[in-house]
């Protein structure tokens, strides 16, 4: 688990630090300050050199297509990355543990014929063979300090490739966009890992805080492909995709952090699709979920009635493992005022604008 992060030139953050940081975290801000940008800065960090996160994070924005020749593509999919497109510049981000390892990304645009890599045989190869006059380098320090380096180029068919291929991270993360649909099939796929791995989770009582008349949940392969199913009394079951997107994106929410063991989790706009009756609760089944599978949470909210009931949800179950982050911009600069209990407490009490 993270308890500070840095992030240096990406996106709008020149240098931006978050200390101290608790298992849930809860970031708010004003319009364009921000906290996407945040949360997709430490996406690419707990990625380590999986540079495919880079396409992910734009088609989170809605980017899904871009034409043209190499260079404009890499125009475009590279230089919003960095801080004023201050391409000259390498992008940093580091996350120091609990334990106080350090994990440390950096991204960098080099010429394509000087893009060397070492891949885990030891070898070092240059990429000379890309189409584009540039490529995306990145290095990454693993707990040992070792380094891991990857290229993004685009070869000689102007298509993108990675080199060498990204091992798996070294542990699970989870992005979910504001405004992407749920993944039903990845939905399906991770309540069967729960039900291998942890009997003990109830599902569906976590579910009854959004949908009270549910009573099963199964996973039923259809003419939609698997997906899963709800059983709320009408005589038959339905897809949960069809009770609403609040359920469907609670489910979904939950399902990745049950799967996200000893990982993290990333949620834009979290209080999409609750209703402000029962995201109290939300919060309870989110924090205990978090706990249950050593997880930790950043998430981004514009409600007011989103930051009140995750304070009340937290000072209630006796646990206050959650923190508020406001995100300001004065001038080129953004900075995070940090809230803790007593701090956060006070200030709903007076009715501070906290958001």
């Amino acid at each position: 688990m993270f308890k500070s992060l840095s992030i240096e030139n990406y996106r709008g953050f020149r240098k931006l630090s978050l200390e101290p940081l608790e298992r849930v975290n809860l970031i708010v801000g004003s319009n364009d300050v921000g906290k996407t940008a945040l949360l997709e800065g430490i996406f690419l960090l707990i990625g380590e050199t999986n540079l495919s996160l880079v396409t992910r994070i734009n088609a989170f924005r809605g980017l899904t297509t871009l034409q043209g020749d190499p260079d404009s593509i890499g125009e475009w999919l590279w230089t919003p990355l960095f801080h004023r497109f201050e391409t000259e510049k390498a992008i940093k981000i580091e996350g120091k543990t609990t334990k106080d390892i350090k994990r440390t990304l950096r991204l960098e645009l080099v010429p394509r014929t000087s893009a060397v890599v070492s891949p885990p045989d030891g070898k070092v190869r240059t990429a000379s063979n890309g189409f584009s006059s540039q490529a995306l380098k990145a290095e990454y320090s693993d707990d040992s300090g070792k380094r891991h380096s990857t290229i993004m180029l685009f070869d000689e068919a102007g298509m993108l490739r990675i080199e060498p291929l990204p091992s798996p991270p070294s542990f699970p993360g989870y992005f979910m966009s504001a405004r992407g649909a749920v993944t039903l099939e990845e939905d399906a796929k991770n309540f069967g890992k729960l039900e291998v791995e942890e009997q003990s989770y109830d599902f569906v009582r976590v579910l009854q805080i959004i949908e009270p008349r549910l009573t099963r949940v199964s996973t039923i392969l259809g003419a939609g492909g698997a997906m899963l199913w709800g059983d709320v009394g009408l005589g038959r079951m339905l897809p949960l995709a069809l009770l609403g997107d609040g359920l469907g994106r609670f489910s979904s929410l939950m399902l990745k952090i049950a799967t996200a063991r000893r990982g993290v989790v990333l949620v834009d706009e979290i209080e999409n699709g609750l209703y402000h009756a029962v995201m109290e609760k939300a919060w309870t089944a989110i924090a205990e979920a978090a706990r249950l599978f050593d997880v930790q949470l950043f998430a981004t909210t514009h409600s007011w009635e989103c930051v009140v009931a995750a304070h009340q949800s937290f000072e209630d179950t006796g646990r206050y493992d959650f923190r508020l982050h406001r995100l300001e911009r004065i001038g080129d600069t953004i900075s995070a005022l940090g809230y803790d209990q007593q701090t956060l407490a006070a200030a709903l009490k007076a009715g501070l604008e906290v958001r």
